[in-house]
């Protein structure tokens, strides 16, 4: 992954004065950059994260046990829920944006987007 000081002033201008929530596309480092959102929809989605993982569609994914990122098998209790965009990064909780993850991916992913990481592992 880049740091800010390695893009170029238009990008950095761009994310300085987005918006919160905000997606800004960049063709030459072919990625997203989300700008961060406010800590009261954090927490919102946070919640909407505990009542899902009540719900049977979550629970058969975990059943299944299988990583997401790395795709190996696990317990239940080896796994987590993780948000493909970020919370903080202005994602949502739903089934769209989580997947059953162990607690080593999980934990090695953070605050990343599925692109930043496979650019951090490339």
């Amino acid at each position: 992954m880049e740091p800010l000081n390695s893009l170029n002033n238009e990008l950095k201008s761009k994310i300085v004065f987005a918006k919160r929530g905000e997606t800004i596309k960049n063709k030459n480092i072919m990625t997203e950059l989300f700008v961060s959102t406010d800590a009261e929809s954090v927490k919102r989605e946070r919640e909407k994260a505990r009542q899902l993982k009540k719900t049977p569609w979550w629970k058969e994914k975990l059943k299944k046990g299988i990583c997401y990122h790395c795709g190996k098998k696990f317990e239940p209790a080896d796994l987590s829920m993780d948000h493909l965009t970020p919370l903080v990064r202005g994602g949502k909780t739903g089934k769209n944006n989580v997947v059953v993850s162990c607690k080593k991916c999980n934990k090695e992913k953070s605050f990343k987007t599925l692109v930043e990481l496979r650019l951090q592992k490339s």
